[in-house]
């Protein structure tokens, strides 16, 4: 019997967002032996076409389908639903089609966003971004709603719309923000592209950030970490999000009937250089204040450096650190060696457990808290304890050991990120020179696969209409 198929359709099938959505999918399909299939449909910005009302051949094998942003018209989700097959929607509203709905906490999240900037003392907070889609109409709403519950009128000549999602959206945005009059002393943006398209034109005219204008993004893409300076932004996780969906649908295809409601996935601001705040101080108050009850000095240390690493969540009571990073044990035990001249767990292993926490996060300022938290542990047990005359030694050549294990572990890791992009580009060039350079029939030899990673494909045959032979 052949595992359940599952389908994907979705504007585009790579880059940060889409990709983590279909990571997040994966790692659901992997789980239950599930397959699936992910179809590009280019929206209406490319002017291409969309798929009709019509179903298209082969579509009794998909088992269930998922649906991400407005990838396809409502048309042809009526006529899937039409068929008997289920259907999860992620981040758009299908008005006349009733089917579960994922998205991020938009509202709650850019509320917390402007409640934070508030807090700062701003009161003329400006939004930036467009409102075509529904995450982006939640995260405006959210902007609003903060302003009033606060006693600040929402100004609608702060709002300054955005092309579209990107930094070509943030730079023009800004450029009519100057043309006009800079009349406000901070900013939100409708995603963190825009925020950094948004920063370079505000630095390039003379503004400091945040000392003249403070920002924060969101989705808290990779790149705002690397920011300068770095992007405070809104947290949403992208994977989670794929995976919900996925599990929305396995339900349905299982026979259970799950509500056409809107599943909210959690976000959390994170707080960088670019609102004002020290990232890394503002990491350590947050676990610090985590109250992790009566728990054994071990236990506390290693759920502390798990809240670091996941920081800005923190890790749920119920839930053994180990369970998510399982060299934090190694990490203690190493500390309390250190510190009580015990013996200390092998240099692979901390080699290893290193290596783990970036699975967590690659966050720099996350890494760097790790090792001042660390640091700060380690001071604090030699303060009240009775230890040997080594044992500051100890600590001290631990510590520097465990920054340069990270730093090498962070290296490698962005070593292999490269590598990988590297190779895509290559397969990409020497595709587009074989396709492009050679006779018609080449494409259809199908020799050009030779230069990917793909190792199954199937050719779809049909008759074409007009001549009667068999086209592919």
């Amino acid at each position: 019997m052949l595992p359940v198929t599952i389908g994907i359709l979705s504007p585009l099938l790579e880059g940060s967002y889409f990709g983590a959505l279909l990571k997040g999918m994966q790692e659901v399909a992997q789980l239950h032996d599930v397959r699936l299939i992910a179809i590009q449909v280019p929206s209406d910005d490319y002017k291409a076409p969309q798929p009709t009302s019509t179903l298209p051949p082969a579509f009794g094998h998909i088992a269930g389908w998922i649906g991400i942003l407005d990838a396809v018209r409502g048309s042809y989700l009526q006529a899937i639903k039409g068929s008997g097959k289920p259907i999860v929607a992620i981040s758009t509203t299908i008005p006349e089609i009733p089917c579960p709905i994922v998205v991020a906490d938009n509202y709650g999240g850019m509320a917390a966003a402007v409640r934070h900037l508030l807090d700062h003392g701003h009161r003329r907070i400006a939004f930036v971004g467009s409102l075509e889609q529904y995450d982006l109409q939640q995260r405006y709403a959210g902007y609003q709603a903060a302003l009033q519950e606060r006693g600040v009128a929402v100004d609608p000549s702060l709002w300054f719309a955005a092309e579209d999602n990107l930094e070509f959206g943030g730079r023009n945005a800004a450029q009519r923000m100057l043309s006009a009059g800079v009349d406000c002393t901070a900013v939100v943006t409708a995603t963190d592209l825009n925020a950094l398209g948004f920063m370079e034109a505000m630095q390039t005219a003379g503004y400091r950030i945040p000392e003249d204008i403070a920002i924060v993004g969101f989705d808290d893409m990779p790149i705002a970490q690397s920011a300068s300076p770095s992007l405070s932004s809104v947290r949403q996780r992208f994977e989670e999000l794929g995976n919900a969906a996925a599990e929305l649908l396995l339900r349905q295809l299982s026979g259970e009937a799950v509500p056409a409601d809107i599943v909210h996935i959690e976000t959390t601001l994170v707080q960088r250089h670019s609102c004002g705040c020290n990232r890394m101080n503002a990491t350590l108050q947050n676990v610090n204040a985590y109250d992790i009850g009566d728990a054994e000095w071990d236990e506390r240390v290693a759920r502390t450096l798990v809240s670091i690493a996941l920081y800005p969540r923190n890790v749920p009571r119920e839930v053994a650190p180990a369970s998510l990073w399982p060299g934090v044990s190694t990490v203690v035990r190493a500390l309390s060696a250190s510190i009580r001249s015990g013996t200390p767990p092998r240099p692979s292993q901390l080699i290893e457990a290193w290596q783990e926490v970036l699975a967590l996060t690659t966050d720099n300022e996350s890494l760097q808290a790790l090792i001042s938290y660390i640091e700060q542990t380690a001071h604090e047990q030699l303060s009240i304890i009775d230890t040997e005359p080594e044992a500051s030694t100890r600590c001290r050549d631990f510590i520097q050991q465990a920054r340069y294990d990270l730093a090498q572990a962070a290296q490698r890791a962005e070593v292999v990120r490269r590598t990988h992009i590297e190779a895509v580009i290559q397969a990409n060039y020497e595709i587009n020179l074989t396709l492009l350079g050679a006779r018609p029939s080449v494409a259809k030899d199908l020799g050009w696969l030779g230069h990917t990673a793909i190792i199954r494909a199937c050719v779809g045959l049909w008759t074409a209409a007009d001549t009667g032979t068999p086209g592919i």
